[in-house]
């Protein structure tokens, strides 16, 4: 299989996104570090987001904001739910 050098925002998005819940969750639970995330993505005010280790400057320079934004335009209330679409929990009946 070839791979050719196209670029993948959308992907780069998603991965941005799984590294800032981790370095979010290194200051509390998961669910807090989704509730942050999901603020920032509805309102675009970093200062929800904590300041250690430039993690509001990361957030912002990462723009995957722009690729999460309208999931909320496609039905999810809260990122939450998406994520759980996109990797549901294992023996969880929606």
């Amino acid at each position: 299989m070839g791979y050719n050098n196209v670029q993948r925002p959308n992907i780069e998005a998603m991965m941005n996104l799984f590294v800032t819940l981790n370095e979010l969750k290194q200051t509390g639970s998961i669910d807090h570090a989704i509730d942050t995330l999901d603020i920032y993505l509805r309102t675009g005010d970093e200062k929800v987001l904590p300041s250690f280790d430039n993690m509001r400057e990361k957030v912002a320079n990462s723009n995957f904001r722009e690729y999460f934004e309208p999931i909320y335009e496609n039905g999810y209330d809260h990122l939450y739910y998406y994520l759980d679409d996109i990797a549901p929990q294992k023996g969880r009946s929606k």
